[in-house]
């Protein structure tokens, strides 16, 4: 839940298959599964909610990442 109103979204995925980097497999202890590296899609918006309105959104590699409903 969140105000109405304007708000900056940020919405970040990282997903790289064929490169796949764990800090506990480079060799850093205590970095159980945590990724290594730069997000592969980042969406940026200024959005404008009213009141008791619902947003979705929906990751679409094939139509250029992230999509806001």
């Amino acid at each position: 839940m969140t105000t109405a109103g304007r708000h900056e979204l940020v919405a970040r995925l990282r997903d790289d298959v064929q490169g796949r980097t764990y800090a506990a497999g480079a060799g850093r202890e205590g970095a159980d599964r945590k990724w290594i590296g730069e997000w592969n899609y980042v969406h940026r918006a200024q959005i404008e909610l009213a009141p008791r309105q619902n947003l979705a959104i929906e990751f679409r590699a094939d139509k250029g990442g992230f999509l806001i409903h």
